[in-house]
């Protein structure tokens, strides 16, 4: 990990729902609410950047989502998912895409919980799986 800094937590109640936290080394994620459904759950926008200058090869992201109350059920796009009390964990397996500066994608997870309507994401983060790049620079996944 090269130069890697804390994230910094700032929160302003005059702001709309959501996250934002840098996590990792090569990517950013915000996770924002979208919204409330008639049943009985509610769906999160999950949006992921690429922040390094660096290419490399990426088989998967494991998302990690914390709520402010326990979560009883979620979906993840046709993804692994998978709900611990509060926690959600969402597993997205590539075919081993390269990612190169300002790469992004979204995702929609959905929510059920008892109080799905004002139900809030306070944590979120996300760990990138590294392969080496054979077309690239060096042998350590970059």
């Amino acid at each position: 990990m090269k130069n890697y800094m804390k994230p910094m937590v700032v929160a302003n109640d005059e702001l709309a729902e959501g996250v934002y936290l840098a996590s990792g080394d090569c990517w950013t994620v915000s996770c924002r609410k979208d919204q409330n459904d008639a049943g009985g759950y509610c769906t999160f926008r999950i949006q992921c950047n690429h922040n390094t200058n660096q290419q490399h090869i990426s088989k998967a992201t494991t998302v990690t989502l914390v709520f402010d109350q326990p979560i009883t059920g979620a979906e993840y796009e046709g993804f692994q998912v998978s709900v611990s009390g509060n926690v959600v964990t969402c597993y997205r397996e590539q075919l081993g895409d390269s990612y190169l500066s300002g790469d992004n994608f979204n995702s929609l997870v959905k929510i059920w919980c008892d109080g799905f309507e004002t139900v809030q994401c306070t944590n979120a983060s996300i760990v990138c799986t590294k392969t080496v790049n054979v077309q690239g620079n060096g042998a350590d996944g970059n």
